[in-house]
């Protein structure tokens, strides 16, 4: 049996996070004995308690940049679960894990990367060298896109220990569509980085062009930065009429249920790896308008699945949505190449390239090796 012991940042319901989740439920639902599954959460969660109910789960609930009481806590759940693989999943985890590991005599730490290039712009010197001393200590660094992948060798990983392993996504029987016109969503963490204020700037122009247009935005805000965000575009929608009878801001919604509504998903984010959401609108048959970063034009290229523009370019960005919605029949062709394109990118799929790394890392170790000699002197 191997032993994956997994730690995520956090189990908030974001991308990556239910993405996860997604994955050891796919595990859990094979009853498969050859591996076992554990999770270490940096932070408590609306869905540790989903982990909790599928697989052996712990919450560390870090305090500040730097907690040397977590730091030693970490290192004594690994040195009490003594895993074969211990995967580390998003920046917190990515940052401490490989380095604890690393004190450990047992476990190899496999690195997954989440986040593209453009997360080095707001990195200082401190962070960018935490970054690379990581690298150096994973056995393996895995990117969620070949973009992702190649940023993280830019930014000091060992292209002989680097890999790819694409997001997978539930992909039911073909969805009948039946959006309310003129629905354009926006579903993610608020954050800077994910384009929010973009919609509200370019939102006045959208709803001269398209008179029934109507936003959701919806997500979870979490730290003090994201709050004060969230606070900001509020008073915003508020105080322009034609943001307030037309805009909607929300918390944390279940994507697969809105996206049943959407004319069209955006993505307007200045930095990703591969969000979950444009998959899971792909699954859905619906057409997405997005920025051309990380991952996102491994996906939404040529007319595949949408429309896609350079990040920051706000006049293009604004005139491919109004094309999307003016052009519904359009919108729905590229939404369905979309559907045929993430057909394959299935969580089965996705878990079985995860456990052939798995694998290669054992393997490469010798462990698999005396696993193998222990079982033929029985």
């Amino acid at each position: 049996m191997t032993r994956v012991v997994t730690h995520l940042s956090g189990a908030n319901q974001g991308g990556a996070e239910r993405q996860l989740l997604a994955l050891i439920r796919t595990a859990v639902a094979r009853q498969d004995a050859e591996y076992r599954h554990e999770v270490i959460l940096v932070r408590d969660g609306p869905l540790a308690a989903e982990f909790a109910a599928l697989v052996p789960t712990v919450v560390l609930n870090k305090k500040g940049l730097i907690d040397f009481a977590f730091i030693r806590q970490l290192r004594a759940e690994l040195k009490k679960r003594r895993p074969d693989i211990v995967h580390s999943w998003a920046p917190t985890p990515n940052l401490w894990a490989p380095l604890v590991s690393r004190s450990l005599p047992g476990p190899l730490a496999a690195r997954t990367v989440m986040a593209e290039v453009g997360l080095d712009e707001w990195k200082g010197k401190i962070l960018k060298f935490a970054d690379w001393l990581s690298y150096r200590c994973a056995d393996l660094v895995v990117g969620c896109a070949r973009a992702v992948t190649e940023a993280a060798i830019r930014r000091g990983a060992s292209a002989a220990r680097t890999d790819t392993v694409y997001l997978g996504v539930e992909v039911p029987a073909w969805p009948d569509r039946a959006p309310k016109p003129g629905r354009v969503q926006l579903l993610g963490r608020v954050d800077f980085r994910k384009g929010h204020q973009l919609m509200l700037d370019i939102w006045p122009e959208i709803k001269a062009a398209v008179p029934e247009a109507e936003l959701v935005m919806a997500g979870a805000a979490v730290s003090a930065d994201e709050l004060e965000l969230k606070a900001s575009l509020a008073a915003q929608i508020a105080g322009q009429p034609v943001l307030t009878e037309s805009v909607q801001l929300l918390d944390q919604v279940n994507p697969q249920e809105y996206l049943a509504q959407a004319a069209v998903l955006v993505v307007p984010s200045t930095s990703e790896g591969l969000p979950n959401v444009v998959l899971e609108a792909f699954s859905h048959r619906v057409p997405v308008v997005a920025t051309e970063v990380g991952g996102i034009p491994e996906l939404v290229n040529h007319g595949q699945g949408g429309w896609t523009v350079p990040a920051g370019d706000q006049q293009a960005f604004r005139d491919a949505l109004i094309i999307a919605l003016q052009n519904p029949e359009q919108a729905q062709q590229r939404a369905d190449a979309g559907r045929q394109a993430v057909a394959e990118m299935t969580l089965d799929r996705s878990l079985a390239e995860w456990e052939t790394l798995y694998d290669r890392l054992l393997d490469s170790s010798g462990v698999m090796k005396r696993r193998q000699a222990r079982a033929a002197q029985r």
